[in-house]
C-alpha cells in the first residue's frame, strides 16, 4: 500500500472528521455532493484536504440532507458505540450513537438519545421534538454535535435573560398563538420590572414566592396573581423546549385557591327586568342574548348574520374561547330579539350594532342598583337557571363550550330559596310511629292498633 492510499479516510473515518452520520456519507456521496475515490482494493475513500474544501463551502454539516439508514443496516447489540443491549425492538444504535423509544404511564410514545460525549460520558436525555425514527437521528446528530462543540469550547447558544425571554415569548408565541396576546403583553411589563435582566438560571422558586408577595402588597387579587403565575409557567416551559433553561422553577410554587373568593352573582328574573330596562337600546339585546345563549361577551361581539339559522333555531360559535366551534340552540324570546334588531335580514356584517359594552354596562348595573354584577355574570345566571330546571350538567358543558365537567360545575350555583326549599321538604314527609307521644309500655291497647293500621295502609 503505497503512502497516498494510507492518508485517505474511510467511510467511518470521514464521517468522524465531519461529524455526521456515515450513512448520510454515502448518500451524500452517491448525490454527488461529497467529493471522494473509489481506489482498488480500498473502495470508497476520501482526500482530507477535499473535505476541507467542502467544509468551507457548507457552513455546518448538519445542514446537509439526513438519511436514516435502511431498516436491515441497525443493529440490536449497539455495535461500535458500546452501548448497552436495548430491552426492546425500538431501539437502533448507529456509529454516533444510539436512539430507543418508551411509553408514558398514558402510554404516550417518546423518542430518547443515549450516546458518548468526547470524555466517553454516556449521556441519555429526551427528544422532546421527535415523532418517529427519522427526527430522533436527527436529534442524536444534533446532540452529538453540540456537545463535540461544547468539548472544544466552542461557543454555546445564547441564553437570554428574562426580559430577553419575556420579548420572544410575545413575538414568536404569544402574538402568533393567542388572541389574547395583549392581556399577556401588559402582564409582561409588571413581571420585567421585578425579575428585569436577571438571567434565567437565577429565577428560583424563592424569588418567584418574593413576587407573588409583592403582589398582595400591591393589593392585587390573589385570581390576579395566579394569572401571572399562568404566563411564568408557560414561558418556562417554552424556555425549556426552546434550550434555554432545563427546570421549571415555576412549576413547584403552588397557585392561589379561587374557590374561596369566587365572585358569585345570579340575577333574579326580577332584577332582569331592572337591568333590560336600564340597558341601552343597543345593549339590550346583547344583554338578553348572553341570558339565553351563555355566549361570552367576545364570543357575541363577533357574532355575524352567516353564523345565525333561524329556520334550524341554531348558533354557530366558530370564534370561541378554546378554538372549537360549537352550535348553541335559540329560543323563542331570542328569536323574537333577533327578528327585532335593525339589521335583521342581512345576509352578511355583525349582528348586533357598534356599541361601547364595557361604558354601557357598567352604567345600566349602576342604575339597576347592581354595581357588583359582571358582565361575565350573565354567562353564570344562564348555567345556574338550567341546573335550576333540572337540566344535566354534561348537556350544560356542551352549551357552554366547557372541556371538561370541572369547569362547569363553577358556573352553576344553587340560590339560597332554592337551598331552603329543598331543606323545607323534609317536614313534609309524614311522622314515623315512634313520634306519635306514646309509649309503648303506657299506651292502651287501641291506640297501638290504630297506629299498626295506619303503617300498613
Amino acid at each position: 500500500m503505497d503512502v497516498n492510499s494510507r492518508s485517505l479516510l474511510s467511510v467511518k473515518e470521514a464521517a468522524s472528521y465531519l461529524i455526521i452520520n456515515q450513512y448520510t456519507v454515502y448518500r451524500l456521496r452517491r448525490l454527488g455532493i461529497l467529493p471522494s475515490i473509489k481506489r482498488p482494493g480500498l473502495g470508497v475513500r476520501f482526500r482530507k484536504e477535499d473535505l476541507d474544501a467542502w467544509l468551507s463551502e457548507t457552513p455546518r454539516s448538519l445542514d446537509a440532507p439526513l438519511t436514516l439508514p435502511d431498516y436491515g443496516d441497525r443493529t440490536q447489540s449497539g455495535g461500535p458505540t458500546g452501548m448497552p443491549k436495548g430491552k426492546t425492538k425500538s431501539r437502533y444504535s448507529w456509529t454516533q450513537g444510539a436512539i430507543y423509544q418508551r411509553r408514558t404511564k398514558k402510554g404516550i410514545p417518546r423518542w430518547y438519545l443515549d450516546f458518548k460525549d468526547a470524555t466517553g460520558r454516556r449521556i441519555q436525555r429526551l427528544a422532546p421534538n421527535a415523532v418517529d425514527p427519522e427526527d430522533a437521528m436527527r436529534a442524536l446528530e444534533i446532540a452529538v454535535k453540540e456537545e463535540h462543540d461544547k468539548a472544544l469550547g466552542l461557543k454555546q447558544q445564547h441564553v437570554p435573560c428574562f426580559s430577553e425571554l419575556g420579548d420572544i415569548y410575545l413575538r414568536d408565541y404569544a402574538k402568533v398563538n393567542k388572541r389574547s396576546w395583549l392581556d399577556d403583553d401588559y402582564r409582561l411589563k409588571v413581571l420585567k420590572d421585578f425579575f428585569g435582566d436577571r438571567p434565567l438560571e437565577e429565577i428560583t422558586p424563592q424569588l418567584i414566592e418574593q413576587f407573588r408577595a409583592n403582589r398582595l402588597e400591591k393589593r392585587n387579587a390573589r385570581a390576579t396573581v395566579n394569572r401571572y403565575m399562568a404566563l411564568l409557567k408557560r414561558m418556562f416551559s417554552l424556555a425549556i423546549e426552546w434550550g434555554f433553561v432545563t427546570s421549571n422553577p415555576a412549576q413547584r410554587v403552588r397557585q392561589f385557591s379561587e374557590h374561596e373568593f369566587a365572585k358569585e352573582r345570579i340575577l333574579t328574573p326580577a332584577e332582569e327586568v331592572l337591568l333590560l330596562r336600564a340597558c341601552h337600546e343597543r345593549l339590550k339585546p346583547i344583554v338578553i342574548a348572553a341570558l339565553n345563549t351563555g355566549m361570552r361577551r367576545g364570543e357575541l361581539l363577533a357574532l355575524r348574520w352567516e353564523d345565525i339559522d333561524l329556520r334550524r333555531g341554531l348558533i354557530r360559535v366558530k370564534k370561541s374561547k378554546s378554538g372549537k366551534q360549537r352550535t348553541v340552540p335559540v329560543n323563542e324570546s331570542l328569536k323574537a330579539t333577533l327578528q327585532s334588531l335593525p339589521l335583521f335580514g342581512c345576509d352578511k356584517g355583525s349582528v348586533f350594532e357598534p356599541v361601547n359594552i364595557q361604558a354601557c354596562f357598567e352604567k345600566a348595573r349602576q342604575d339597576a342598583g347592581f354595581p357588583e354584577l359582571r358582565f361575565h355574570d350573565l354567562r353564570h345566571t344562564f348555567a345556574t337557571r338550567l341546573v335550576d330546571r333540572g337540566v344535566d350538567i354534561i348537556t350544560i358543558q356542551k352549551l357552554l363550550g366547557h372541556s371538561t365537567v370541572v369547569i362547569t360545575q363553577r358556573y352553576t350555583h344553587a340560590r339560597d330559596d332554592r337551598a331552603y326549599e329543598a331543606v323545607a321538604a323534609l317536614d313534609a314527609e309524614p311522622p314515623h310511629i315512634c313520634d306519635t307521644g306514646v309509649t309503648r309500655k303506657r299506651a292502651p291497647r287501641e291506640a297501638v292498633r290504630e297506629n299498626r293500621a295506619e303503617s300498613v295502609n
